[in-house]
């Protein structure tokens, strides 16, 4: 199960316009994401974007090799031109696979919103952008680090 709860980053791209999850034209593909890519638009040859994590799943789509390489989807990430905050996403790809990604700049001031945690149970795994004491004890889970890729095979 995935759940994302949206703010806008900006208050134009609020409503149901700018809803997640975004799926793609064939259907097979969803994504939800959380940060802030206002200068991807660019790697699509686009002028400009109407929504950052619409130009986010088309990039994916267009590369689809970069979700089963950590460290090349990282480079692709840290040569975006300077405004780009934040790229996590949870990245459904058909029935049976699940990937998620944690992207922000170096250095980044926003660090603290959006960092993932990752808790690993008997029965259970779960990624998140709140440790849950309801779930586990905060001591159980782990901040999912810059770059890192998780992914599941159901």
């Amino acid at each position: 199960m995935a759940l994302h709860a949206r703010q806008a980053t900006l208050k134009e791209k609020a409503g149901l316009r700018f809803t997640h999850p975004l799926t793609s034209d064939a259907a097979s593909h969803h994504l939800m994401h959380n940060g802030y890519l206002p200068t991807l638009h660019k790697r699509l040859g686009l002028e400009a974007s109407d929504f950052d994590s619409e130009d986010y799943l088309a990039f994916l789509l267009a590369n689809k090799y970069l979700l089963n390489d950590s460290a090349a989807l990282t480079k692709e990430m840290d040569a975006l031109e300077d405004g780009s905050r934040g790229g996590n996403m949870f990245f459904l790809q058909g029935p049976d696979r699940l990937t998620t990604y944690v992207w922000h700049p170096v250095g980044s001031p926003f660090t603290d919103f959006l960092t993932m945690w990752r808790w690993v149970g008997p029965n259970a795994e779960i990624i998140s952008s709140k440790r849950h004491i309801d779930l586990a004890p905060l001591d159980e889970w782990r901040p999912v680090t810059r770059g890192e890729m998780v992914t599941w095979q159901f």
